[in-house]
């Protein structure tokens, strides 16, 4: 089955809302045989009100960077779900991707869909689309098989 990385922020967003958009994705990504890799599974997300600190030890992040590598690089499409508002992980992610992995890019970003925000981001991403459902569809149709 086709290996999608979930890209996007966390660090600032509600863990409830985190929570929330990566279970959906997982969901979507299930439903249309796709094997999600969700890289906030572990990193003890609270599903509260509060915002996911942006703080963490240089040992913290170091470790989960490596984790990071490891998953995007046994993945088959990175899905950024924040592709509006990016975080250096993501931007770290997406570039992996690309230039080091060689495999596609697919963001959700509405804005960016829209034509209402355009950036390096535009030209990087293989797709854009303002849903998720609209995303995991187009990969579910376009890459599938794994490496």
């Amino acid at each position: 089955m086709t290996r999608v990385y979930l890209s996007g922020k966390m660090g600032g967003r509600t863990g409830h809302e985190v929570k929330a958009e990566r279970a959906y994705a997982i969901e979507l990504c299930l439903e249309h045989g796709l094997t999600p890799i969700d890289p906030g599974k572990n990193e003890h997300i609270q599903d509260t009100n509060e915002p996911i600190s942006l703080q963490c030890t240089h040992t913290v992040m170091k470790s989960f960077v490596a984790k990071d590598n490891y998953a995007v690089d046994n993945s088959d499409v990175v899905l950024v779900l924040t592709g509006d508002t990016t975080s250096d992980g993501t931007w770290f992610e997406m570039g992996r991707a690309i230039y080091k992995c060689h495999i596609p890019v697919v963001m959700v970003a509405p804005k960016r869909a829209a034509g209402e925000l355009v950036g390096f981001s535009n030209i990087m991403a293989d797709a854009i689309f303002s849903t998720i459902e609209e995303a995991v569809k187009f990969i579910a149709d376009n890459y599938t098989g794994g490496k």
